[in-house]
Order: structure tokens, then C-alpha cells, then sequence
């Protein structure tokens, strides 16, 4: 009866290794991920007509000038955080800086009136092609799912939503003229196409992502995403009136879909169970 015992415990402890593996795979871990990348171009608004008034003329003659804004590719940094409690479902906090520098643009539509000063001129030639140091800086939760767990590689989705906080100005539309008439005295100065009456300083945005993570040894992941950073931005809906040489835009609210590509580092931390038996 002596062999009987031996293979009952083999046979307890085959039925128990099995449940024993899964409470370990289901332990929860906590990954704290830094990562970089770009978020790329995309267009912003356009204005076909502006009207722009010139010193000495009555408003009913002025020049009009073409305006647009772009955002150019700028440069992103995150930090976030991610607990598993399950193998696959987790939740996700992050905080990251979007740099969303954008791009004046400004063609005359047919030719400017004859200013001694070349006042519009000058500041459509000094606003084309200026960069604007515009941002955003993102707050967001949501959850990720990912599709292996505990492998190599770990592919995984993630949708999550927040707020931002903007930075600069994505309608003020303005160049650098110099006229001391102009310029109250001053050598140069800031002549405004569109000016902004309040500025939004705070927005929404969502985060749809993809990616996956690469085992890098004991605790490290290297991670790389692509998003679509969907994003309500201030935008010029029509024309200024022309009123004087500052005209205030009529600003409207659109929602952007701006793509961002990041890599980074995952740093897992792991809770350990101790069992007595």
C-alpha cells in the first residue's frame, strides 16, 4: 500500500499546480511607462478673405489677404500609469505635452494699395510661414486591453479621455511691421490681422491607440503606440470686420484629429503572493 501515497500526492499536486499558475498569471502588476515621440501635421483653419485696413483709407477700401493656420509635427512627452488586475483589462492614467506649434500662412489676393508705409505688406510678408509656439498639455484616464500577457511581445489597445490645457494661441494671426507712425513712436511693432478677444485655455480630448510592448528583462518593457489624438481646437470660422487696425476674429470651436507616434520605456512592478502550506 506504500506506493499508494506517493502517487496520491503526485496526483493532488498536478490537480492543484494548474489553479496555482492562474492565480499567479492573474496577480495584479502596476507599469509605470515614460515615452516620447511626434505628433504629426495637420491642417487647423483657413480664411479666403480678410479684409485688412490701410492708414489714410476709408474702410469701404481696403486690402484682403488669404489667412490659414497649420500645426507642423512637434514633439511629445508622457508619463503614465497602468494597473492590471486581470491578465488582459487594466486601467490607465497619463499626463503628457503635446507640442502643437503651428504655422501661419498669408497670401495678398490681388494687390496691396499704395501705402507709403507698406503697412499690410509688411505684415503679411513678416506672418508667412511663422512658426507659433502653441501646445497642449493633457490629463486622461481610460482603459487598455491587452492581448497576451506575460510574453515577449505584448500587443494592446487603449481608448481614454481627459482635458487640456492650452498654451499660445491658435487664432492670433500677426506680424512685425517697422513705422514709427505706425508703431506709436517704437521702432517696430506688432500689426494684428486677426486678434483674439478671449483666448480658450482649456479643451477635450480622446486618445485612440494601438501598440505593443517588447520584454527588455526582469521589471522592462520597451513600448511603441500609435494614436489618433482627437482634440477640440479654437479655430477662425469668418472674417473680422474691419473696424480698425486690430480686428478681432470670430473664433469658433472644431474638433482635430491629429496622428502621434511614441516609444518608450515600461517599468513593471509585480505583487507577490506568499503562500504557506
Amino acid at each position: 500500500m506504500r506506493p499508494v501515497r506517493p502517487l496520491a500526492a503526485a496526483l493532488l499536486a498536478a490537480a492543484l499546480a494548474g489553479p496555482l499558475r492562474a492565480q499567479a498569471g492573474d496577480q495584479p502588476n502596476l507599469i509605470f511607462t515614460i515615452a516620447g515621440g511626434l505628433s504629426l501635421a495637420a491642417p487647423l483653419w483657413s480664411l479666403d478673405k480678410q479684409a485688412a485696413a490701410v492708414a489714410g483709407y476709408p474702410v469701404s477700401q481696403s486690402d484682403t489677404v488669404a489667412l490659414a493656420r497649420r500645426l507642423r509635427p512637434g514633439l511629445t512627452a508622457l508619463l503614465g500609469a497602468t494597473l492590471f488586475r486581470s491578465r488582459h483589462v487594466g486601467y490607465t492614467l497619463e499626463a503628457a505635452f503635446f507640442g502643437l506649434a503651428s504655422e501661419a500662412r498669408c497670401t495678398v489676393r490681388d494687390s496691396f494699395l499704395t501705402d507709403t508705409q507698406r503697412i499690410n505688406e509688411q505684415t503679411c510678408t513678416d506672418l508667412q510661414g511663422r512658426h507659433v509656439p502653441t501646445n497642449a498639455v493633457g490629463f486622461q484616464a481610460g482603459a487598455v486591453y491587452r492581448f497576451t500577457a506575460r510574453r515577449i511581445v505584448e500587443p494592446y489597445v487603449r481608448a481614454s479621455a481627459g482635458f487640456a490645457l492650452l498654451g499660445g494661441s491658435f487664432v492670433e494671426t500677426f506680424g512685425i511691421v517697422q513705422s514709427t507712425s505706425a508703431c506709436a513712436g517704437l521702432p517696430t511693432c506688432r500689426r494684428f490681422f486677426l486678434a483674439e478677444a478671449r483666448r480658450k485655455e482649456i479643451t477635450w480630448l480622446v486618445s485612440l491607440a494601438a501598440g505593443a510592448s517588447l520584454n527588455m528583462g526582469p521589471g522592462y518593457r520597451f513600448r511603441a503606440e500609435v494614436r489618433d489624438l482627437v482634440i477640440a481646437l479654437p479655430v477662425v470660422t469668418g472674417a473680422a470686420p474691419v473696424l480698425s487696425l486690430d480686428q478681432t476674429a470670430q473664433v469658433g470651436t472644431r474638433v482635430r484629429h491629429i496622428p502621434v507616434l511614441t516609444a518608450g520605456v515600461d517599468i513593471v512592478l509585480e505583487r507577490r503572493h506568499t503562500r504557506r502550506y
